[in-house]
């Protein structure tokens, strides 16, 4: 008589096998990739940082862009001051088309008044002043605010007109001006440029 204990034990140790037998792959499998902890953290604080420092990059520009720096040299009016500034230009050298034709020939003066007639003058203040403020609105005429001081944004907001600001002292510069407010018109051929003293403008604003 056999064993029935034994019989069970035969049958597994024939059935296992058969069991684990391996019938292929029936699917597409992919490794298992697990980024290590240390990874993932230095991952998330670099790209934190990058975030934190693109937005303080922002906020620097939009701060800069609300409150640019003054222009150097720029000082307050305390006299009349008038003079004409003729913008006429000596070619250096023969400007040619596409094609090599000489259209201006070195030596030739060209003034772009001649050709130019402005619609507007200029108005240089201090924007940070509501005197170099009333100043400029009372002027008659077409005129385009630049500020040397102050914040053209909130000025924009406050005023409900375009508001520029003399980037680097570029326009001031070409300009002549060296106190403000003052004040660009066309005359003719030639710019009109006066520096105008305000009763107040000694004041702070």
């Amino acid at each position: 008589m056999r064993h029935p204990g034994l019989l069970s034990l035969v049958f597994t140790l024939f059935i296992l096998p058969a069991v684990a037998k391996d019938f292929g792959v029936v699917a597409e499998v992919f490794p298992v990739k697990e980024e290590s902890l240390i990874a993932v953290l230095r991952k998330n604080l670099l790209e934190g940082a990058f975030a934190k420092k693109r937005e303080a990059i922002r906020a620097m520009i939009r701060e800069k862009a609300k409150h640019p720096a003054p222009i150097p040299g720029i000082t307050l009016a305390t006299e009349y001051r008038a003079f004409y500034l003729d913008p006429t230009l000596r070619i250096e050298e023969n400007i040619e088309d596409g094609i090599g034709n000489v259209i201006c020939k070195a030596g030739t003066s060209y003034n772009p008044l001649e050709q130019i007639q402005l619609r507007s003058g200029l108005l240089f203040f201090d924007g940070a002043r509501e005197n170099h403020v009333e100043w400029a609105r009372e002027q008659q005429g077409s005129f385009k605010w630049v500020l040397v001081k102050g914040g053209p944004i909130e000025l924009e907001a406050k005023e409900k007109r375009i508001v520029y600001f003399d980037q680097g002292g570029t326009y001031t510069t070409r300009f002549h001006i060296q106190k403000v407010p003052a004040r660009v018109t066309q005359q003719g051929f030639r710019f009109l440029i006066e520096e105008i003293p305000l009763k107040a403008s000694e004041a702070a604003p």
